[in-house]
């Protein structure tokens, strides 16, 4: 699993040193980070505090038709991503 790991950890550190693209960026290290904790998907969320949502900025392997509601602002979606970016907070 290190080898694994080291792996993810030089094609992040790629994605960061070629470019200054945030999105590029976030995708790669969505996708390794999917890879890694062996997920069905993952997603990165921006915590907008101005208008305190959660936005969704990067994802791998998930469903384009939640892609879409998630990217509208669902309201369900930001609630239940906000209730485990909180538990993860408190762990």
């Amino acid at each position: 699993m290190i080898g694994q790991e080291l792996r993810a950890l030089g094609e992040v550190s790629q994605a960061l040193s070629s470019t200054l693209d945030l999105e590029t960026v976030l995708n790669t290290i969505v996708a390794r980070a999917n890879q890694l904790a062996g997920t069905e998907s993952c997603n990165v969320y921006e915590y907008d505090e101005r208008a305190e949502e959660l936005l969704l900025r990067a994802t791998n392997n998930l469903d384009q038709e939640v892609v879409a509601v998630a990217r509208r602002g669902n309201p369900a979606t930001q609630r239940a991503a906000w209730e485990v970016a909180k538990k993860a907070k408190r762990r």
